[in-house]
């Protein structure tokens, strides 16, 4: 009996103790989402650390410690802070562990209205994910039309910009709106101001015309 008694015991500990050593291999956090701009929020989940553990979260020169649960998961969220866009690590230690992630910060985002311009047009742009309190310039091709006074990024990071479309032959320009510390571009179209006359514009695409 007591043989028997035995034998069982070393069988679960054999079964046991791979499983214990694999669990303490697998800790891992993921990001969602994995990219996001100045402003965003993203959420670390981690999974695979012991119970009740004290693990300490680091991105992008921002700490916060967080408390495992009973299945050794947790969650926390962080704010993308002002900084240059790019590939940023997210890093969980826990005593001698450590695992990270990737995030993504993009760089600004522009749209504008209207979507095709004429000259003379009143062109409204809107940036956003820019750096705060930056004085931003506006080209269309090698033409600066930027407003006076200057616009500025806003404390969230957002603008909304209001200049006018120079006299320009039609075609493909590329817009730039650049601060000392952010750029960003957009392709745009400008149309002939003639209603029902017929162009052939360059297409960005390499050997294609597009009539308008």
């Amino acid at each position: 009996m007591v043989r028997i008694i035995v034998l069982i015991a070393i069988v679960l500990l054999a079964i046991l103790w791979p499983a214990t050593e694999v669990g303490a291999q697998t800790q891992n956090i993921s990001v969602f989402p994995v990219k996001g701009r100045i402003g965003d929020s993203f959420t670390v989940t981690g999974r695979g650390f012991p119970s009740f553990v004290s693990v300490e979260i680091q991105f992008a020169g921002k700490f916060r410690t967080v408390l495992a649960d009973y299945y050794g998961g947790f969650q926390a969220s962080f704010l993308v802070p002002v900084i240059e866009s790019g590939m940023y690590g997210v890093i969980a230690v826990s005593g001698e562990s450590t695992v990270f992630a990737i995030y993504e910060i993009l760089p600004p985002g522009i749209a504008i209205s209207p979507q095709f311009l004429m000259m003379g047009d009143r062109l409204n742009i809107w940036v956003w994910g820019a750096m705060p309190y930056d004085t931003a310039r506006v080209y269309l091709g090698n033409n600066e039309i930027t407003p006076s006074p200057h616009p500025m990024i806003g404390s969230d990071g957002s603008a909304g910009i209001q200049t006018m479309v120079p006299s320009l032959n039609p075609g493909y320009y590329n817009l730039k709106v650049k601060g000392t510390r952010f750029e960003v571009n957009l392709v745009v179209v400008l149309i002939p101001d003639s209603p029902g006359k017929v162009e052939n514009v360059i297409s960005p695409i390499k050997d294609k015309i597009v009539r308008i």
